[in-house]
């Protein structure tokens, strides 16, 4: 069951009705709701890193969504949890509420220079051959994700291997937002 939070004003202009909205359009209005995406192009057998880097401030990341187009396959996707990680690209994080002036607590940076996959696998998908997919040659795309809460101050790796033989254009990109002021017990 989703949370749902009750609106400062509390009746709806015109039925006169109590007005409530899911948590996500909440956070889609306090400027909470974040996402990058960036444009690659994978050889054989190339890797393609994306680090997640989640500060230690007591924000808590929900990723709510991996999107990976690409133009052949097969290509598998996978989401590594407490990875090590040195350089990269810095990729700019957009906030989806384009009036707000918040930013993300999340630093995304693509091709790190050394990888340590310390951790653990949370995510697996695997995208098939794209001239298989219907008939067709349009992309195969791999999404999705339960929706997840991160850790505060970890990596996380999302990892993309192209295995079509070929090289392949790419579109990765993820979504999430930052619940703050909330205190979770493990148990």
């Amino acid at each position: 069951m989703t949370k749902q939070i009750v609106s400062a004003n509390l009746q709806e202009s015109n039925t006169q009705g109590i007005l409530t909205i899911e948590s996500e359009h909440e956070y889609m209005f306090a400027g909470r709701v974040f996402d990058f995406h960036v444009l690659a192009t994978a050889t054989n057998a190339f890797t393609y890193d994306v680090v997640m880097d989640i500060s230690a401030v007591p924000n808590f990341v929900h990723l709510s969504a991996i999107d990976v187009k690409i133009t052949g396959g097969p290509a598998r996707i996978f989401l590594y949890e407490d990875a090590q990680t040195t350089g990269g690209t810095t990729i700019s994080v957009n906030s989806l509420n384009r009036l707000s002036a918040n930013t993300s607590n999340v630093t995304i940076k693509t091709l790190p220079t050394a990888v340590t996959l310390s951790g653990s696998e949370i995510h697996f998908d695997f995208i098939p051959n794209a001239n298989n997919v219907g008939g067709s040659n349009s992309p195969s795309d791999g999404t999705g994700v339960n929706h997840t809460i991160l850790k505060p101050n970890t990596k996380y790796i999302l990892r993309i291997i192209n295995n079509s033989g070929q090289n392949e254009s790419m579109s990765i990109g993820m979504t999430w937002f930052e619940q703050v002021g909330r205190t979770y017990v493990e148990g």
